[in-house]
């Protein structure tokens, strides 16, 4: 292997991951760490500019969030280094101020997670993908560009991305510039690749190049030790207890037990550091083993103390499992409190060295019935002992220089038990299938997506056809119409929206918000189910709100019906109803302003009753003017209908406020049945807004409770900062 050999014989690859931290490996008369030291110092010079602030964002701030976009090897192995180093006394020092996240689940739970607080102003992005077309990378690389373009523009994307590739061309396609992508080679596998760039540029980034060049120094003592000490080096000694325990003894698990909270993430890595090496049906040649146990162990792992409390009930008393203790004589973070003897690491290294006697000598039935325990209890009490353990004890604490070294260990010890075994390592074909049929199944979901569009428009143009169509709805931008599944034959509303509605420009900021509506699930919310488009027109598939418009309820002869707003009684059955919309109009926006959403436009016309002469469920509708706002931006559009607009919008610097002023506007109609500000013309009605002057002088306010007018006290007032929140409103006693 460190000669350069094609030891991955099914991809025809020579496996040099050692070149990586300056190991000498020769291929075809090339110095390989030569190459690598190349590649390396374009790191550190990166990541030195990135850190001293020489590079910078688009808006001149300071790069100190790095998110890293990889999945299996782009990832575990980083995590592990990462939390390793953090609570180091040089890692600790190095990173402080600074945040390095890791993406790798296209799970989009991990998306929000990682970016839910991150300024993107501040925000680095690194793609990692050998090809650029790993499918769950690339998914969260577009989430991440999609995310970083909404604040900033897509402009930003040459200045907030990075990626470590061979595929220069896909990246410049992407947007990042070819200064920024980063070098590895054919000759580093995934799960080896910790100290090729996908793991040094975030690990540069975030700790800088010395506790990095340290921790690559470390790895190399492995390597070394490999080279100078053959069979009695560390890695092949704990290779040939694998083959014991693994292949005569027929134990096919091991537990990595980390006595050190720092490599919380270790067992993960070594995981799939040996399951995916080691995994195999076939030897080298293609021959099937006789015996699966020969394809290593199943390697699962805590750290300790935590696992004492979770599975070592199994370990000492159920099936054999081998174990891996790992300690280190001096603890990262060392604690002692006043009054006692010990230390909070001595405590921990007391548990360290008790766990592999209690596996090794066990107790006897003899033992227990000597110490007085009661006959029934003995057989639950015996530990039989004889299961297997080793320990690595290392004589400083979890450094950056012990941590490479630990990583170099397991690397040769995997690969060594794959040569005794006659594998290859190297490869992974076993995890090619389900790519292939999630392909199918993905293929299949977007084939059934589409189908469902076509099904909703044919039966639209069917009933065209036969002058079946029925309008339900008309507004500005486009004609709402009733539509029917074919298939089901369950009723939707279709908003058919012409492209030549839009602005230049306005097409694509229509189809982001289009993005969010679909993103939206609230009982107060009308949901977007489906969304379709061809060469003209824009279809939304919404759900079917047969009651109508809240306006029409308003102005008919229902809501005032049988209430006398002269009286206390009426007056108070009039708040009751109010109080029964506004706590749904409520819970409606406050799930929007949670998302960042602002509506823009609320007013009755814009609700909808589920359900005729009911108002138990309504649904907000008409997002044709909401928008996505940023934490740190106002919005500048003059948006809105004149009776409901709030005076900021006027002034076109206004945020998420400007939906409860015009709730606010709502209650106030719903009290009384007439608009606080009123006039005979728009303009009119927007100079009484400016003035900002209202009054409660008709004889229902008489008999409205003081907590209903404080309510809209705080809801229709300026300037924005005194306007309660939906959330506030929610929480008022009104």
């Amino acid at each position: 292997m460190f000669g350069g050999a094609l030891c991955n014989s099914t991809e025809r690859r020579a496996v040099a991951h050692m070149a990586l931290r300056g190991t000498p490996v020769s291929l075809n008369g090339q110095g390989l760490e030569k190459l690598a030291a190349g590649v390396l110092q374009k790191v550190f010079r990166f990541a030195e500019s990135v850190r001293s602030g020489e590079t910078r964002g688009i808006s001149g701030r300071r790069l100190v969030n790095v998110v890293c976009v990889g999945i299996g090897g782009s990832y575990l192995g980083l995590d592990f280094v990462r939390t390793a180093l953090e609570t180091s006394k040089d890692g600790c020092a190095s990173c402080s101020g600074l945040r390095l996240r890791l993406l790798s689940n296209v799970d989009p739970v991990d998306a929000f997670r990682t970016l839910r607080d991150l300024d993107a102003a501040e925000t680095l992005v690194v793609v990692i993908s050998k090809t650029f077309t790993t499918a769950e990378t690339m998914l969260n690389a577009n989430v991440a560009k999609e995310w970083l373009a909404q604040r900033l523009g897509a402009a930003a994307v040459p200045q907030h991305f990075c990626a470590v590739s061979t595929a220069v061309d896909k990246c410049a396609a992407f947007g990042i510039q070819a200064e920024r992508v980063f070098e590895f080679w054919d000759w580093v596998g995934g799960r080896y690749s910790v100290t090729s760039a996908v793991g040094v540029l975030p690990l540069a980034l975030y700790f800088g190049p010395p506790v990095v060049q340290q921790f690559l120094a470390g790895a190399r003592a492995g390597d070394e030790d490999v080279l100078r000490n053959r069979v009695a080096s560390v890695a092949a000694r704990l290779a040939l207890v694998t083959v014991w325990n693994a292949v005569y003894l027929k134990f096919g698990c091991l537990a990595v037990l980390p006595y050190a909270q720092c490599l919380a993430r270790f067992p993960a890595h070594v995981q799939q550091l040996s399951m995916e090496s080691n995994g195999k049906r076939v030897t080298k040649d293609g021959v099937p083993f006789p015996d699966l146990s020969l394809s290593g162990e199943i390697v699962f792992g805590e750290p300790g103390t935590n696992g004492q409390h979770s599975f070592y009930q199994m370990i000492h008393q159920g099936r054999v499992i081998p174990c891996d203790f790992i300690g280190f004589c001096k603890s990262q973070t060392n604690l002692k409190i006043a009054g006692e003897r010990l230390s909070l690491h001595d405590e921990l290294m007391s548990n360290f060295f008790a766990q592999p006697d209690a596996l090794a000598f066990g107790k006897s039935a003899e033992q227990l019935a000597a110490e007085g325990v009661p006959a029934e209890l003995v057989p639950h009490k015996v530990f039989t002992g004889n299961r297997p353990s080793l320990s690595l004890l290392f004589r400083e604490a979890a450094n950056a220089h012990n941590v490479g070294l630990l990583l170099a260990i397991y690397e040769h010890r995997v690969a060594i038990y794959g040569f005794l075994m006659g594998m290859n390592s190297f490869d992974q074909w076993g995890v090619e299938l389900g790519k292939v049929l999630a392909k199918n199944v993905k293929a299949a979901l977007e084939k059934s997506r589409q189908q469902l569009s076509s099904c909703f428009l044919l039966q639209m143009a069917d009933d065209s056809i036969e002058g079946k169509i029925r309008t339900i709805g008309r507004g500005s931008y486009g004609t709402v119409i009733l539509v029917e599944n074919k298939e089901t034959h369950q009723r939707f509303a279709c908003k058919w929206i012409p492209k030549n509605k839009f602005r230049a420009g306005r097409l694509e900021k229509f189809r982001t918000e289009i993005k969010l509506m679909r993103r939206c699930d609230h009982p107060n919310i009308v949901k977007i189910f489906e969304y379709y488009e061809d060469a003209e027109d824009f279809y939304l598939i919404e759900e079917s709100c047969p009651g109508g418009e809240l306006f029409d309820f308003l102005t008919g002869p229902h809501y005032f019906a049988n209430v006398d707003s002269g009286t206390r009684e009426g007056g108070r059955a009039i708040e009751k109803r109010a109080a029964g919309i506004m706590l749904q109009l409520l819970n409606g926006i406050n799930y929007l302003h949670l998302r960042g959403i602002v509506h823009r436009d609320i007013k009755p016309e814009n609700i909808l009753l589920a359900e005729p002469n009911d108002v138990s469920v309504l649904k907000i509708i008409d997002f044709g003017l909401s928008s996505k706002i940023l934490p740190e931006a106002a919005m500048k559009d003059q948006l809105g209908t004149p009776y409901y607009i709030a005076p900021e919008v006027l002034a076109r610097n206004y945020d998420f406020k400007c939906d409860i002023w015009s709730l606010g506007v709502v209650l106030y109609i719903l009290i009384c049945g007439k608009a606080p500000f009123n006039g005979p013309t728009d303009e009119a009605v927007i100079q009484k807004v400016r003035e900002k002057k209202y009054a409660m002088n008709d004889a229902v306010w008489a008999h409205v409770s003081p907590e209903c007018k404080d309510l809209i006290a705080h809801m229709i007032v300026s300037p924005a900062e005194q306007r309660y929140t939906a959330a506030e409103c929610l929480q008022h006693p009104c």
